[in-house]
């Protein structure tokens, strides 16, 4: 029998293909683990060492020789394939003979590169980009955001400022964001800047500014974020924190500065923002606030604070600029500031239609700190403040100054006063102590301590108090007016220039009324009253539960409902009408008491009287 040789070499033939295709299968796997392309986009070096399959026009399989040339030619191709492990210096010290692709091995820096033998003119950066000796670029592959960690060493003593820089400019040179995976300290010597186009940032590890007269981190003007997390911690160095430039349709998760002599967060020129957590600890100074919102020349608009700690600071803590519209801040929690300069306005609490929630203000009362009154200055213009607390020697001052209503909603306060103008509305609370200019003052529902009344313009813009309870009552101006309805008065005197009371009770005691204008409505007063000169009213059922002794103008009007539980010395027909403003012609006063030796039961004006002139009064 004849042996078919081509049978044979066939057999042979198909034995051979099938272990060349498994070994080459095998090492394309095994290269291909090493292998990842940002997003699909080939480096050109790499495309052009890509395996191609073998095809029907490859040479034809005619003998043993042929299968062991063909494997050999792919092997070669894959012996390109296989990743070196390589450190920097070895990677720069490389000449001739580069890997395709190298696995980087230093700290922080691991990662793959894929050489780029067409980019002469990218610098070196350390994290993105490795140059050889021979001027060849290797470049990382990665996807999504920007390791600080590829650039800066993070150990505290390096100086990183310009390795956080590099790392920032080839982040927002793709649109991306910088992030960290550890929990790293980064020293810096002077400022860094978020680039417009940086879409964000996302730091575990803390940004720890070293040296003076600078600020720590800036963002560039109409810059966007979809992240941000940053934490920056000096030594109480003469450093500013974070600067947010005209941020704008932004999101911010964590921003914490904390220990610097300067500002520690100043937001500028703030369009559509969220805040979610801001805490700014032990920073500020007489100059700078610890943290402020500035209009820029501009306004601030559609900010939303969820949650902002300001503590500790020194001087000053909190600034709201009054050109702030349409925001709002949230759980305000600013406490043991340290304050040794008095009339500093502390806390500003500016803007219009913006909304305050849930705040508590307090200040150290200590030998060196707040020894007296500091100010906590809320003038909002269509704004409102809920649920506040304020703490220590603290004055709260609220005003309108641009029009509108202030209005103040749930208050704890130890001093309260007005020094300007506009409509302000406090409503439910304790105020230990009211007091200044208390023109278009509203207050309803408020236990007060005490009252001392200062200037008001005119009857029609006195202090409105209802709904209360006032411990003590005094005045400090000749003009001053108070207005109290459904309220309980402890003690005290009547203002100096008007007392309207409307179902309201009074305690006096034994009071001397000297050149008041007392008018009840419904209302009681207990004790004994002179009055001197001066005007009373007393209608709808007023009563005084005591004596009463009229002074020489007389100028005390009833009506009939109203009336003296105790005895009346003088009662008559006015003599004066100086602070009575006039009588006019049909009015009537009625005598609580009549008397069996007068037995007038009230007197009839017949003519007018002005100018101090009772005018003329008839008896019934």
């Amino acid at each position: 029998m004849t042996y078919n040789t081509n049978k044979r070499n066939s057999f042979f033939l198909k034995i051979y293909l099938f272990i060349s295709y498994t070994l080459i299968l095998f090492l394309f796997t095994l290269a291909s683990l090493g292998q990842s392309i940002d997003d699909g986009k080939d480096i050109s070096s790499y495309a052009r060492f890509r395996l191609k399959p073998l095809t029907k026009e490859d040479k034809p399989l005619k003998d043993l020789k042929s299968v062991i040339q063909i494997v050999a030619d792919h092997v070669a191709i894959l012996d390109q394939h296989i990743v070196p492990l390589l450190n920097l210096s070895q990677i720069r010290s490389l000449k001739k003979k580069l890997p395709v692709a190298i696995y980087v091995t230093d700290a922080g820096h691991q990662g793959q590169f894929l050489l780029d033998s067409i980019d002469r003119t990218s610098p070196d950066n350390t994290g993105t980009v490795i140059r050889t000796a021979s001027n060849k670029c290797y470049k990382r592959v990665f996807s999504g955001g920007v390791d600080v960690g590829w650039f800066a060493k993070g150990d505290g003593i390096t100086d990183d400022k310009h390795a956080l820089q590099a790392a920032i400019d080839f982040a927002a040179s793709l649109g991306t964001y910088i992030y960290d995976t550890g929990s790293a300290r980064y020293r810096i010597t002077g400022s860094i800047l978020l680039r417009k186009k940086l879409s964000g940032v996302a730091l575990n590890g803390v940004i720890v500014p070293t040296g003076n007269s600078y600020t720590a981190v800036i963002t560039e003007a109409a810059s966007r974020f979809k992240i941000f997390q940053i934490e920056i911690s000096g030594d109480n160095n003469t450093v500013n924190g974070l600067l947010l430039n005209n941020p704008q349709i932004s999101r911010f998760q964590t921003i914490r500065v904390h220990n610097l002599n300067g500002f520690g967060l100043k937001l500028v020129k703030v369009w559509d923002c969220i805040f979610e957590n801001i805490s700014v600890e032990l920073c500020g100074n007489a100059s700078n606030y610890a943290f402020s919102v500035e209009d820029g020349g501009d306004t601030s608009n559609m900010v939303s604070i969820l949650r902002l700690q300001v503590e500790q600071s020194l001087e000053n803590a909190i600034y709201i600029s009054p050109k702030t519209l349409s925001s709002s801040f949230n759980n305000v929690h600013s406490e043991r500031q340290r304050v040794t300069k008095e009339g500093l306005d502390t806390w500003f609490f500016g803007g219009a239609s913006c909304s305050y929630n849930n705040i508590r203000i307090h200040a150290l009362e200590t030998k060196l700190y707040a020894r007296k009154a500091i100010r906590c200055h809320i003038d909002g213009t269509g704004s409102s403040v809920n649920d506040i607390r304020v703490e220590g020697k603290v004055s709260v001052v609220a005003e309108s100054s641009s029009g509108g209503d202030l209005r103040l909603n749930g208050v704890l306060f130890p001093m309260f006063k007005r020094i300007n103008s506009g409509r302000v509305y406090v409503n439910n609370g304790e105020i230990s102590l009211i007091e200044g200019n208390t023109n278009t003052l509203y207050i309803s529902n408020v236990k007060s301590d005490t009252i001392n009344v200062g200037f008001s313009p005119d009857d029609n813009n006195a202090l409105n108090y209802s709904g209360g309870t006032i411990g003590l009552l005094t005045s400090s101006d000749p003009t001053s007016r108070i207005r109290v309805i459904n309220s309980f008065i402890y003690r005290g005197s009547f203002v100096q220039g008007a007392t309207f009371l409307n179902n309201t009770v009074f305690t006096i005691g034994s009071t001397k009324a000297n050149y008041r204008r007392v008018y009840l409505n419904n209302s009681t007063l207990v004790g004994n009253l002179a009055t001197d000169n001066g005007h009373f009213e007393f209608i709808n059922g007023s009563k005084i539960q005591g004596n009463l002794l009229i002074g020489p103008s007389r100028s005390v009007v009833f009506d009939i409902s109203s009336y003296v539980t105790g005895n009346i010395t003088n009662m008559g027909p006015p003599e004066s009408s100086l602070y009575a403003g006039g009588f006019s012609i049909g009015q009537r006063i009625w005598n609580p008491k009549p008397t069996t030796t007068d037995n007038v039961e009230y007197w009839t004006c017949v003519e007018a009287g002005r100018d101090g002139k009772a005018g003329k009064w008839i008896a019934h």
